[in-house]
C-alpha cells in the first residue's frame, strides 16, 4: 500500500493516460473494425482504470486520515470525467458515426476473427 502512496500522482497520471488510450481504442475498434469484442474489452479497460483512480484516492486517505489536495484534485478529475467528458465522448462519437457510416466496408470481411 505504501507503493501506491508514495507514486500515487504517476500511477494517477499513467492512469488517466491509458483511460484516455482506452476511449481512442473504444472509437477505432468500434467504427474502424466494427468489433463488438474489443469495444467491450475497451469499455472494461476504462471501467477498471477509473476505479483503479479512486483506489488511489482512497489509499491516500486511509494513510494521511484527512481530505489533502491531491484527493481532492484526483475527485475532481474523476468528476469532470465522468460528466463533461460523457458529453464530449457522446459528441465524438455522434461525429464519428457520421463519418464512418458512408465508407466502404468491403474490406472488412478479412477481420471476421474480431
Amino acid at each position: 500500500m505504501n507503493f501506491f502512496y508514495e507514486y500515487g500522482w504517476l500511477l494517477f497520471l499513467a492512469a488517466e493516460v491509458l483511460t484516455w488510450g482506452a476511449a481512442v481504442s473504444l472509437f477505432f475498434s468500434r467504427y474502424f473494425l466494427s468489433s463488438r469484442f474489443l469495444t467491450h474489452v475497451s469499455i472494461v479497460s476504462i471501467l477498471a482504470l477509473t476505479s483503479f483512480q479512486l483506489y488511489l484516492v482512497g489509499v491516500d486517505y486511509y494513510i494521511n486520515q484527512e481530505v489533502s489536495f491531491t484527493q481532492v484534485l484526483m475527485i475532481l478529475f474523476i468528476f469532470y470525467a465522468a460528466t463533461f467528458g460523457k458529453s464530449y465522448i457522446s459528441r465524438i462519437d455522434r461525429y464519428m458515426k457520421e463519418k464512418f457510416e458512408k465508407r466502404d466496408t468491403s474490406w472488412k470481411t478479412y477481420l471476421r476473427f474480431l
